[in-house]
């Protein structure tokens, strides 16, 4: 059997156990299956040919926890090898900036991005509240190759269009964009990007600056706020850990020391219950409060909120079933 053969079969032995998983992450079997088909093309990737099996449906797994479809093709997430600490080459996810996107669009939110290049008109202004953008992109000018946009892409500005219409802008300037790439564990040039920031610059500059966007906005999203964290972990050169994060939705460095700061996220309840790995009973009173919200048809984003808001009425409120009952249908609305 060749062994091309043999590691189908290895990913196809790990993904097939996580089917139902799947199928409640993707809201059906029909994407459920779709997904296991793209996580299985994903695997066999020959830039992941050196990664573990297992390591590669972990973080296919957290993707399809942000119902995110990872492969080169939708750029919506990436599966990537990275060698630890100790030497051992594991995959990684990476959100692409099209991710970032399809995210915010799911609860409402529009944003746009450009990348903005020596030989392209650009002007900003802000006169107190009201802010002006000028852009025009002089296509005919600007050159594909690598060299050429790194030495010409000056900004990258995205536009957010809030849920209530509100136009949010930010302009991301190259000093903060090399700021951000310097940060890589890989990146130790100053003069000049490599890999991945040399052949993709403009597009590596482009997530960057939706990042720090999303970052400034007020969203309550526990998708968002996982994606990020998992993000920032990548983009600092560790890995996050999978396995947890998969059972208890919280985003920890898989390598971090005992001393070191842990990156910890709100946990999402919600997919704590689904993965069946929590006991109820050791439930915090605002993780009980957002399960009673969400139970009653709230959506997770807004319990999540609410809950966190409300932390301290957490107990009172979930002792007066005829108030829940009201801040549902109020929230629900």
């Amino acid at each position: 059997m060749s062994n091309i053969m043999t590691r189908e079969n290895e990913l196809k032995q790990l993904i097939i156990p996580k089917r139902k998983m799947l199928d409640t992450l993707m809201g059906d079997k029909t994407r459920g299956a779709k997904f296991a088909a793209t996580l299985l093309q994903a695997g066999l990737d020959y830039n992941l040919r050196n990664c573990s099996t297992k390591s590669i449906v972990e973080a296919g797994i957290a993707a399809g926890m942000l119902k995110l479809m990872p492969g080169k093709e939708l750029g919506l997430a990436y599966l990537v090898p990275y060698k630890t600490k100790t030497g051992e080459t594991v995959c990684q996810l990476q959100i692409g900036w099209r991710g970032y996107i399809t995210m915010l669009e799911r609860i409402g939110w529009h944003l746009k991005a450009y990348a903005v290049y020596s030989v392209d008109e650009f002007d900003y202004e802000i006169n107190g509240w009201e802010e002006k953008l000028t852009f025009r992109p002089n296509y005919e000018s600007r050159q594909s190759n690598p060299e050429w946009i790194y030495q010409n892409l000056e900004k990258v500005v995205t536009i957010v269009k809030a849920r209530d219409g509100e136009i949010l802008y930010n302009v991301m300037t190259k000093q903060e964009i090399e700021k951000i790439r310097l940060k890589s564990q890989n990146q130790k040039d100053h003069s000049r990007p490599s890999g991945v920031w040399f052949e993709w610059y403009e597009q590596m500059a482009i997530k960057s600056a939706i990042k720090r966007h999303i970052k400034r906005l007020p969203i309550a999203n526990d998708d968002v706020t996982v994606a990020l964290g998992l993000d920032d972990i990548a983009e600092r050169g560790s890995i996050p850990d999978y396995q947890k994060f998969q059972k208890e939705a919280v985003v920890v460095e898989v390598d971090a020391t005992a001393d070191a700061p842990q990156l910890e996220q709100p946990k999402d309840v919600n997919a704590m219950l689904l993965s069946g790995a929590v006991d109820t009973n050791q439930m915090t009173p605002e993780q009980e409060l957002t399960k009673a919200l969400i139970d009653r048809g709230v959506a997770r984003s807004k319990a999540l909120q609410y809950a966190k808001e409300n932390a301290e009425q957490a107990n009172s409120l979930l002792s007066d079933l005829g108030s829940l009952d009201a801040i549902s249908e109020e929230l629900r609305g």
